[in-house]
This record gives C-alpha cells, structure tokens and sequence, in this order.
C-alpha cells in the first residue's frame, strides 16, 4: 500500500558445525531476468544477525526498512539475499557473467538466496 515504509526480514537457517556470529545479510532487488547479474540488483539494505545458532533452527533478523518511495514500479521483480560472515564469507559475484558461471554459482553456494515477489501500488 502506497504511503508507508516497508519492511524486509531474512530468514537464516545454520547447517553447519559451528555458531555463526555477526551474520551480515545484504538484501537487493531485481527486476526478473533468466541471468540476474550484478548490475541489475539495487540495494535495499542491509542487517547484522549477532548469532545464528547452529543446529539448522530458523533464526530472523530485525527488519530491514525499505522506504515507500524506493520501491520500484508494479511489477514482478526478485529479492536477493547474500550473507556473510567470518568463516563463510559472501561469495565472489565474478563468475556471473555467463550462463554456466551462473548455474554454478546457484549450485555451489549455500549462502544466497532469491524470492519472487509483486509490487501493487494504487
């Protein structure tokens, strides 16, 4: 609804061995492509998870505002959410300029992620 701010928050799940501590989670958004590079994604902001137990339990992070006026015209678009932290760094984006860089990159790398979504304002 046209007139107020917006809120995204990430959802993480930690399948690892160890505790992840001061997760950084930057978010974007896209407008829908078959290859969705870099220079297509505009930031909406960004938030810090202080401990993302291990143990594969769901752990939310605050929100993160996105202001009215930022969001993009009706539309379908995609969010997508890179994390990063000390001992599972945010991946490298280098390799995404050709379809099998791409493919790889969804495939081998467990810390990011993309949601469709709409946007309908009056």
């Amino acid at each position: 609804i046209k007139g107020h701010d917006h809120f995204v928050y990430v959802r993480v799940r930690n399948r690892g061995p160890l505790d992840a501590e001061n997760v950084t989670a930057r978010v974007y958004w896209s407008p829908p492509a078959t290859l969705p590079t870099p220079s297509l994604w505009t930031p909406i902001g960004e938030t810090v998870l202080p401990l993302v137990p291990t143990g594969n339990s769901l752990t939310v992070s605050q929100p993160i505002v996105w202001p009215d006026a930022a969001l993009p015209a009706n539309g379908h678009y995609c969010f997508i959410a890179v994390l990063d932290t000390e001992y599972d760094p945010a991946p490298s984006t280098i390799c995404l300029g050709d379809w099998d860089g791409f493919m790889h990159w969804v495939r081998r790398e467990n810390n990011v992620s993309w949601r469709n979504f709409n946007v309908e304002k009056p």
